[in-house]
């Protein structure tokens, strides 16, 4: 026979509830109550399963009131086997209790208008049971706060059990053992949860934008589109303020397309006490079909203007800015309001200036595409000419001939990208010419290996820089060394003075010829003959550019000396080399100039002047044909004998008044109306474009 050992370790207390450490082979414990060393109530008898949660004995503390509070404990053995029960335990720790004090009534309880409750903290709590009431009832169970704990916030649970008269109560909750519960609080003050009135009157479209009556207190509005009863995007907000003004679907209604909308509205609450309102009955009916119309009513361009005036049919239209405009915007208006349209492929808002569009040096097509409701699509092009640069083609080429060359002579092309020197031998047919590299600063060119006898046109092509364009055109004969020179101004010339003026200029002694001075009769030819050249070089011979009063082609002849002044410079000459050594000589020398004009193809004298004696400021040869070479001959007559002449071919110009024909531009192609009849005859013919 055994005896259980003593339970003598562990016995401590938590709080209220006694422990223990088991020993082996108990079957169960005694656990005795004592207060103040007396015996409190039986003895609990604890199966050996349950020991390690101990004794609770906070309900029998709390009826015994203050005092100190101990426990033993006895192991008890089963009586059917060998084992005795131990002895009991010394008394464990002690657990003094002191009077119990109720806790002070909360005061100050107050629920705010957002739904928070708060109240003053209570010395000594444990924590506090906060009640919310609705119409005077609990609602939900009481929410325990921690300590010192002194608001919580109600307004959801508000929120959630709907509208009602809501009020607080609060009560500061003791330890059980020191401090007991104090009373509950005075209910504090009320706030009433009110859910807005449902929008039922005047939901009515007009056109595209939804209307409805306002509701007290609302504070702002959700408006839902449907489309066939289905709902179409999220609902749209609107002030309460803004009411008046409604709600413009037509945006999505254009997207939506055909079908019938409808909308609801809901009445929104400030989120606190005011409850949203239950969604509005539905609104009448908006029936929509679908449009075809892709036409615009408008168009416009923030720079310059459209060559052609705007009709919805008309799809292409024409403009030329300044060279300065780098950027333009497009401002399209559409004929029916749910049309969309997009400019250079972007959207833009109906009767809005587009994003701006870069434009380049030259043409720039800009598409202007409207989607109607229905899909249906009309594309406008614009296109606008950004000019270049101004520039001033080079007009003074000038053409020299040589032996089997021409030199050329030119203002140097200043910022030129490209320079071509070019020569035709029809006029028409140009090819580029060889000669060496023509820079930027390059003022003359030499063409070698030439024909002679053969007329040359010669143009030179400048790209880019400011003097960017095609030239002048220049002509020029080459001829063989010593047989003549070439002028300026599109024209070939040739001079000559004959030997015949030595049987002019002669000597006579004693009324016969003698040859005892030929020194100085030759000086006095060489003389003479400089003279007379230097006359031949002093008339000009140019064609006439266009001349509106003239249907015709016409040259000009211009005498920069007087011719009387020339013959007197000859008879200086004559007098001043013969001197002394003269018996007798010819009467004074006279002087004349011979003019006349000859069509080269014909060799047909059109023309002819005799006797000129006086420099003439202009004389004009009229009623010649266009495009034709004629050569203006002028001899030089001493004393009745030709001894100079002088031979300029020139091309008479297109003096006839430009025709206007009627001209369209379709995508950037520029086409001529086949009712005009162009005939270019085999000449020479320019298409000027203006604007």
């Amino acid at each position: 026979i055994t005896k259980l050992t003593t339970v003598n370790a562990g016995l401590n207390w938590s709080g209220d509830v006694a422990h223990w450490n088991t020993v082996p082979n108990a079957i169960s414990y005694d656990v005795q109550l004592y207060k103040d060393g007396n015996p409190l109530n039986s003895s609990v008898n604890v199966l050996v399963a349950n020991a390690a949660a101990g004794v609770d004995f906070s309900s029998a503390i709390a009826v015994g009131g203050s005092g100190t509070y101990t426990y033993k404990v006895t192991a008890r053995a089963d009586s059917s086997t060998l084992f005795l029960d131990g002895d009991q335990s010394a008394a464990s720790g002690s657990n003094i209790k002191a009077i119990q004090i109720q806790l002070a009534q909360v005061t100050n309880v107050a629920l705010s208008s957002t739904g928070v409750a708060t109240w003053d903290n209570v010395a000594n709590e444990t924590n506090f049971q906060v009640q919310l009431y609705k119409d005077g009832n609990p609602q939900g169970t009481p929410v325990i706060k921690a300590a010192d704990a002194v608001n919580h916030d109600f307004l959801v649970d508000m929120r959630s059990a709907g509208p009602g008269i809501y009020t607080v109560k609060v009560t500061a909750k003791g330890n059980g053992s020191t401090y007991t519960d104090g009373p509950q609080s005075e209910i504090s003050n009320s706030q009433t949860i009110v859910k807005l009135l449902a929008v039922t009157d005047g939901l009515n479209w007009n056109e595209d934008v939804a209307y409805w009556t306002a509701v007290a207190n609302a504070v702002s509005y959700d408006v839902q589109l449907y489309k066939d009863g289905n709902q179409l995007n999220i609902p749209v907000n609107v002030l309460a303020a803004n009411v008046a003004s409604g709600v413009d679907f037509s945006p999505n209604i254009a997207a939506g397309g055909s079908g019938i909308y409808t909308y609801k509205v809901t009445a929104k609450g400030n989120g606190v006490l005011m409850l949203d309102a239950i969604q509005s009955i539905v609104s009448n009916e908006n029936i929509k079909t679908s449009s075809n119309d892709s036409a615009l009513s408008g168009l416009s361009i923030s720079s310059g203007a459209f060559n052609e005036s705007f009709a919805p049919e008309i799809t292409s239209y024409t403009a030329t800015v300044a060279n300065g405009v780098t950027s333009i915007t497009v401002t399209p208006i559409v004929n029916e309001s749910h049309a969309m349209v997009k400019v250079a492929g972007k959207a833009v808002v109906n009767g809005h200036p587009s994003d701006d569009i870069p434009l380049n040096v030259g043409i720039n097509p800009i598409s202007v595409v409207v989607i109607a409701k229905d899909g249906t699509t009309k594309t406008y092009v614009i296109t606008v000419t950004r000019l270049a640069m101004p520039s001033t083609p080079i007009s003074n080429l000038k053409a020299t001939a040589g032996d089997g060359k021409v030199t050329l002579n030119f203002d140097a092309p200043t910022g030129a990208t490209n320079v071509v020197m070019e020569q035709s031998i029809d006029g028409v047919n140009y090819t580029a010419a060889k000669t060496s590299v023509i820079t930027v600063a390059t003022t003359s060119a030499e063409v070698m290996n030439l024909k002679n006898g053969q007329k040359y046109s010669f143009r030179l092509l400048v790209t880019g820089g400011l003097r960017a364009g095609m030239s002048n055109v220049a002509t020029a004969t080459p001829i063989a060394a010593n047989s003549g020179k070439s002028s300026n101004g599109g024209s070939n010339t040739a001079d000559k003075v004959n030997d015949i003026i030595r049987d002019i200029v002669k000597i006579e002694v004693n009324g016969k010829i003698t040859n005892t001075n030929e020194i100085n009769q030759e000086k006095i030819v060489e003389e003479v003959k400089s003279i007379i050249k230097q006359s031949l070089e002093d008339i000009e011979v140019k064609a006439l550019e266009k001349d509106l009063n003239s249907s015709e082609g016409a040259v000009q002849i211009k005498v920069n000396r007087m011719l009387t002044d020339i013959e007197t410079e000859i008879n200086n000459i004559v007098n001043k080399n013969l001197g002394n050594e003269v018996v007798s000589k010819n009467s004074i020398l006279k002087y004349e100039v011979k003019m006349s004009v000859i069509e080269e193809a014909t060799n047909k004298k059109v023309y002819e002047k005799l006797g000129l004696k006086v420099a003439e400021e202009e004389i004009k040869v009229e009623d010649l044909k266009d495009f034709t070479s004629y050569i203006v001959k002028f001899d030089i007559v001493v004393d009745g004998k030709v001894v100079g002449t002088r031979e300029t071919k020139i091309t008479t110009l297109d003096r006839t008044p430009p025709v206007v024909h009627d001209l369209e531009i379709n995508n950037g192609i520029l086409k001529v109306n086949a009712t005009d009849n162009f005939k270019l005859n085999d000449k020479p013919y320019m298409l000027i474009v203006s604007e």
